[in-house]
């Protein structure tokens, strides 16, 4: 009898041992992961940081179509993105619960037809700008000043009030 339970207390403790060694892997596993993700953060934000106008413009898109006012924000010079997100916070509060569907019925979409430099920190983007809804499409031909800010091009909207009512429109 004493051996039976012996024997089962040896396999209890290898069952225990075992597990332990394989949560320990886990854990290291999960670390390892996690420190892999932080080294690779500066190379994220660098691809998230639009090196061109054009990639600015696709990031504007990208966050309309999911109703993302931060994002959109983002694409926006420092002293008008936080009008920028407040007026399209505004927009989207309107529709209340209806903005998540919205998402799947609302497409914009952005083509750049030319990008003009100004200089090297400097430009004018030449876009046909479009919002699909259901049984209806509004196209507007906008132009778009836009100017290196931290190192990224970003829209200017200080100064151009007219980009921002034609930005408006889309709406």
């Amino acid at each position: 009898m004493r051996k039976k339970r012996s024997g089962n207390m040896t396999l209890k403790i290898v069952l225990a041992a075992a597990v332990m060694i394989v949560l320990a892997a886990s854990l290291i596993l999960v670390l390892f992961i996690k420190q892999q993700q932080l080294r690779r953060l500066p190379d994220q934000e660098a691809a998230e940081t639009a090196q061109n106008p054009a990639e600015t413009i696709g990031q504007l898109e990208k966050a309309l179509d999911e109703l993302d006012s931060e994002a959109a924000a983002a694409c926006f010079d420092t002293a008008s993105a936080e009008t920028v997100q407040t007026e399209l916070d505004n927009v989207l509060g309107q529709y209340g619960s209806a903005v998540v569907l919205m998402k799947f019925a609302v497409d914009f979409t952005l083509q750049v037809r030319d990008i003009s430099y100004t200089d090297d920190t400097h430009c004018t983007v030449q876009t046909d700008a479009s919002v699909k809804l259901p049984g209806d499409e509004n196209q507007t031909p906008m132009e778009l000043p836009m100017v290196v800010e931290n190192g990224k091009w970003v829209i200017d909207l200080t100064g151009h009030p007219e980009t921002f009512a034609q930005l408006e429109t889309l709406f």
